[in-house]
Order: structure tokens, then sequence, then C-alpha cells
């Protein structure tokens, strides 16, 4: 369960700060299902969450902000939407097990250069998107790091 069920919670409004006060920090996966109708993902949502292994973002939302997935030490793996717009300042950093990210984004998300850390293995990306990704401002420090998926 990723809140309390007696808390209000905004996911996709100005109050996405708040769901980081009701995340039980033992939560392993986080499926698109349970952000549902998100729109962001607040700055320190799932900030140290331990536990974490496996993210996927659902499509709808087009900001991942600051600290939103940062010290969660066994993220192994996660999934973004093709609605993404931004990855900003440490959204994933200091996840060192980070071993890919899937991004299903055509157009490159605007990326912080502090979002992703610098030992991830691959990131996927769309089938004929391999040039976009790697002359877009941050992205191409991941040169050489990029698969192109199946269409």
């Amino acid at each position: 369960m990723i809140g309390n069920t007696n808390a209000t919670v905004i996911i996709g409004g100005g109050e996405t700060n708040k769901l980081a006060q009701v995340v039980d920090k033992t939560i392993t996966t986080i499926t698109a299902e349970d952000l549902q109708g998100a729109s962001n993902i607040g700055v320190y949502m799932f900030y140290n969450c331990n536990n974490l292994t496996s993210v996927e973002i659902p499509s709808g939302v087009t900001f991942i902000n600051d600290y939103a997935f940062s010290t969660c030490y066994y993220l192994t793996n996660v999934t973004l939407p093709s609605t993404l717009i931004a990855i900003n300042n440490y959204a994933f950093q200091y996840n060192y097990s980070l071993r890919y990210i899937i991004i299903n984004a055509t157009t490159p998300p605007s990326l912080s250069a502090t979002a992703i850390p610098s030992t991830i293995q691959t990131i996927y990306i769309p089938a004929g998107t391999l040039s976009a990704y790697e002359s877009a401002t941050n992205w191409s420090a991941f040169t050489g790091k990029f698969v192109e998926m199946a269409s």
C-alpha cells in the first residue's frame, strides 16, 4: 500500500509533497495502476524508499520532480511514460543499483544534469529516436548506453 487511507493526498496537483508524509517506506514496487491519475511526481515523494526495486510511471505523468526517487538504494528498473516532459534535479540520483530505465517518450524529456546516476547501465528508448536522445541536452552524457526498442 502506498498511502494511508485516512490521509487526503492530491497526487497531480500542487499538494504532491503531502504523499511523502504517508508513503509506506517498505513498498517494493510501484506500478502504473498505483499512480493512476497522477500528473506529476512530487518533490521527495518516494525519497529513501530503500525496499523499492521497480517503478512504472503511468501515462499522463509529465514531470518527475526533485529527489522524487532519490536514495532508493535497491531500485533496479524504471519505466517512464510517453507523456513525460521533464526529469528534474536528483530525481533518480543515489540509486547505484539502477540497471536500466525504459523511456517511452519519442521526444527526449528535459533532463537535469543531476537527474540520473552515471552508473546506469542501459537506457531503452523508442525506435528511431537515438539521434534525438544523443543530441538532447544532458541526455548526450549517456551516449553508448541507449538501446532502441523494437516498434
